[in-house]
């Protein structure tokens, strides 16, 4: 009976050490950025879909879509890594998911702010639009606060300026995303 007490608290023991070392795992862990960046165009692109009724704009996978950097909310002509790879994985995941999207970093026509980012100045955007023939532009901010990155997409009609599909969402601040934003 002893023998079987002490195996069993033995047993016991080893369970919640474990659970203790996976829920400090799971405390410390980095937020995956690049699975929430796929999941965001997901339901920016499914929302356009269930918008088109309204909105007149039906999103083709034949005409290209520009993906502009994030900027920051509170400084809207400033961007940093983070807000040049969200834009990178959101083009990455129109691409995969069969859009037709322009990559500007090759143009000469558009504003590209060293380790800024590329940028959509409002005087620009019908001559780059109309150049590239593009249905849309997806445009996006974020705002840092103490504990999450909230961030807000958007793919815009470049001939009306009409918002055809919005997306807010929130990222844990991690390591990795602190570190982004203090990269220029």
């Amino acid at each position: 009976m002893k023998l079987l007490k002490l195996i069993f608290s033995i047993a016991l023991i080893t369970t919640l050490a474990g659970c203790q070392d996976s829920v400090i795992k799971s405390d410390t862990s980095e937020p995956n950025l690049l699975n929430t960046s796929h999941e965001a165009v997901d339901r920016l692109t499914s929302f356009a879909k269930q918008n088109s009724a309204f909105t007149g704009v039906e999103l083709s996978a034949k005409s290209p879509i520009i993906v502009a950097s994030f900027v920051d909310i509170n400084q809207m002509e400033q961007s940093s890594a983070f807000g040049r790879i969200i834009a990178e994985q959101f083009a990455s995941r129109l691409i995969q998911k069969g859009y037709y999207v322009v990559e500007l970093k090759l143009r000469k026509n558009i504003f590209i702010k060293e380790k800024a980012g590329e940028f959509l100045l409002s005087r620009k955007i019908k001559e780059i639009t109309a150049n590239h023939n593009a249905q849309g532009i997806v445009v996006g901010t974020y705002a840092v606060a103490a504990n999450n990155i909230y961030l807000t997409a958007k793919i815009v009609d470049p001939k009306t300026n009409r918002i055809l599909s919005s997306y807010d969402f929130r990222l844990p601040m991690g390591e990795d995303s602190r570190e982004l934003l203090s990269a220029w």
